[in-house]
């Protein structure tokens, strides 16, 4: 080569040890695991797959394996417990991936999964849902949902929780829902709803850890005492994430703690909506005897004129 050559630069996928593109979900995942089975895989080699991971594919298992890679990507170095990633053969295998991975899988989800709209097929298949549980499970402690930039990734990752969260409380509770179609697939939506009501608790914990919480204010009819008592723990302990425990809600809605704002919200529309409904089924006995009354006095003038008739005819006679 002469000295005025410019040698060609290497292209930065194989430099990330990926050597061709991978054309099927069956690829990438043959591919992990054999990347997965060395003793320490390389950083550039995982970086590599999950920059491929949703290009030409979507999986609910790649999504479930970006989950358990992407756990922690917020701590500035990730801790000494180890990380658990799911294997497509329900298998576990113990690995502690680096910053750098871990922030990538997260991108990867961010650009790929909670941006676009198909989201909604995959979690409610139920290990991809019971993975994205517990990501983004405050009382673990992950830092998964502590952050608070303005960076493009966790404004995705915000916008997403909002529509996650209000996707899986209407498919379990709304009367109609245009996801949940009863006509078409019955078992289907049988068993994605009983999925949801089993896992509303946590869901209403990661609408608090995301500050979502204000959607339950115009689902009164979805509100039960199960939700209003879980609400009270929630702004009382902060499940534990409280320097200390509020011994009041007034002394948690001081403090400015969300969830105790909206209990006293709900408690307050819930009184009204029950006031409401009073009345308006005391209008409704007072119709309904007035429509009596009215009934009874009408048979009672019918009568009179009969028996005027009868008297009348009575008398010709």
């Amino acid at each position: 080569m002469s000295a005025t050559q410019v040698p060609f630069p290497e292209n930065p996928l194989r430099a990330k040890c990926i050597s061709s593109v991978l054309s099927s979900t069956g690829e990438w995942v043959a591919r992990w695991k054999e990347e997965m089975g060395k003793s320490s895989p390389p950083d550039a080699a995982l970086i590599g797959l999950l920059h491929f991971a949703f290009r030409n594919f979507v999986s609910e298992n790649i999504v479930t394996i970006c989950l358990s890679v992407a756990d922690g990507h917020r701590q500035s170095k990730l801790g000494s417990e180890e990380h658990i990633l799911l294997s497509i053969s329900n298998s576990f295998r113990r690995y502690q991936p680096s910053q750098e991975v871990a922030q990538k899988a997260w991108q990867v989800l961010c650009t790929n999964i909670f941006k676009s709209d198909g989201w909604r097929r995959i979690f409610t298949i139920e290990l991809p849902f019971r993975q994205l549980l517990w990501f983004f499970d405050p009382k673990r402690g992950s830092g998964n949902l502590d952050d608070h930039s303005n960076d493009s990734y966790s404004q995705l990752e915000a916008e997403f929780l909002s529509k996650f969260v209000r996707f899986v409380w209407d498919f379990a509770y709304a009367k109609h829902h245009e996801w949940r179609d009863e006509k078409k697939n019955p078992a289907w939506a049988k068993s994605v709803k009983e999925m949801f009501d089993q896992s509303w608790a946590e869901i209403l914990e990661i609408a608090w850890a995301a500050g979502e919480l204000t959607f339950l204010l115009d689902r009164l009819d979805t509100v039960s005492d199960r939700v209003l008592a879980k609400l009270e723990r929630i702004a009382l302990t902060g499940l534990g994430k409280f320097p200390k425990r509020f011994m009041t809600l007034e002394a948690a809605a001081n403090a400015n703690i969300q969830a105790a704002h909206v209990l006293i919200i709900l408690r307050v529309k819930l009184r009204e909506a029950e006031r409401q409904a009073q009345i308006q089924a005391a209008r409704m006995a007072e119709e309904q005897a007035e429509r009596r009354g009215r009934e009874v006095e009408i048979a009672r003038q019918r009568v009179a004129e009969a028996q005027h008739e009868l008297d009348s005819l009575s008398s010709e006679q």
